[in-house]
C-alpha cells in the first residue's frame, strides 16, 4: 500500500450529498480510501455527525436537502478553521465561489467530477492537516513535546496524570477548533460513559498545572486552547 493510501486509511471523512445515486457511487470510492465514511444528505444531520465523529475531511455538494454549502461552511467556520472542506458543484453557482474561497476551503470541484482530480484534492487536503510537529510552544514558557509526550516550563518537566496528558494531547491536536465534550468523552473514556462533572474535574486539574489561562470553555459545546501562535521545533532552532 502506498504512503498516500496509508495516510488516508487512518482518517475519517464526512460526505454530504443530496443525490442518492451519486452518494452511493462516491461511497464505494471513499470506503476504499478512508478508515470510516460518514454519509448524510442534509446539513442538520451533518452538524450532528460532525460533532459526534470529528471527521478529518468534509466533502459537501453545493445543494443539499435543507441549506446550501455556503451557509453550512459559514456556520462551521465560526469555530473550526482547521478541518479541510471540499465543495462539489454543478458549476452554476460561481457568483458565490469567491465567498466560499474566503472560508478556507481546500478544493472546489465541478460535476461531473474527474476521479483523478477528486483523489488528488482529497489527498492534498488531508496532507495539509497532517504535518508532524514535534515541539509546540503553548506560550513563552510552556512547551509540549508531541514525540515524548512531555510538558515543560522553562526546561523543567511538569508531571501530568494519564487523563491530563490525554486531554492536553487532544486539545493540542484540535488547537485550531473547539474540542467538543463528546470528543473528550470518546478519547478519555472510550469504553465507559462519564459525567460532565468528571470532564470538568480533569479540565480543572490541567488548568492548574498549566497556570496560564490557556484552556477556554465554550458554553454548551466544549473547550479550546487559547494559543495565539505555535512553533515547531524547527522554527525554534531557527530563532535561537
Amino acid at each position: 500500500m502506498s504512503k498516500n493510501l496509508l495516510l488516508l486509511k487512518s482518517k475519517n471523512v464526512l460526505y454530504i450529498e443530496l443525490d442518492s445515486t451519486e452518494r452511493v457511487k462516491k461511497q464505494k470510492v471513499l470506503e476504499i480510501l478512508f478508515n470510516k465514511t460518514i454519509l448524510t444528505d442534509n446539513n442538520k444531520d451533518a452538524f450532528i455527525l460532525y460533532r459526534a465523529e470529528s471527521p478529518d475531511l468534509i466533502i459537501i455538494t453545493y445543494k443539499t436537502v435543507d441549506i446550501d454549502a455556503l451557509t453550512f461552511i459559514k456556520q462551521l467556520r465560526l469555530y473550526d478553521y482547521k478541518t479541510p472542506i471540499i465543495v462539489v458543484s454543478n458549476g452554476t453557482e460561481f457568483k458565490t465561489l469567491l465567498e466560499i474561497t474566503n472560508l478556507s476551503i481546500d478544493a472546489y470541484l465541478k460535476k461531473p467530477v474527474n476521479m483523478k482530480l477528486f483523489y488528488q484534492s482529497i489527498y492534498q487536503s488531508i496532507k495539509r492537516n497532517s504535518v508532524t510537529e514535534e515541539l509546540i510552544a503553548l506560550d513563552e514558557h510552556l512547551l509540549f513535546n508531541t514525540k515524548t509526550k512531555e510538558l515543560s516550563r522553562d526546561d523543567s518537566i511538569i508531571t501530568l496524570g494519564v487523563k491530563e496528558l490525554q486531554l492536553l494531547t487532544l486539545l493540542i491536536k484540535n488547537r485550531s477548533k473547539i474540542t467538543t465534550k463528546e470528543e473528550i468523552q470518546r478519547e478519555l473514556w472510550p469504553m465507559d460513559f462519564t459525567s460532565e462533572e468528571a470532564i470538568k474535574k480533569i479540565i480543572f486539574r490541567l488548568r492548574k498545572k498549566l497556570t496560564a489561562p490557556l484552556i477556554v470553555s465554550k458554553r454548551g459545546i466544549g473547550y479550546r486552547l487559547n494559543i495565539k501562535k505555535t512553533q515547531t521545533l524547527q522554527h525554534l532552532f531557527k530563532s535561537a
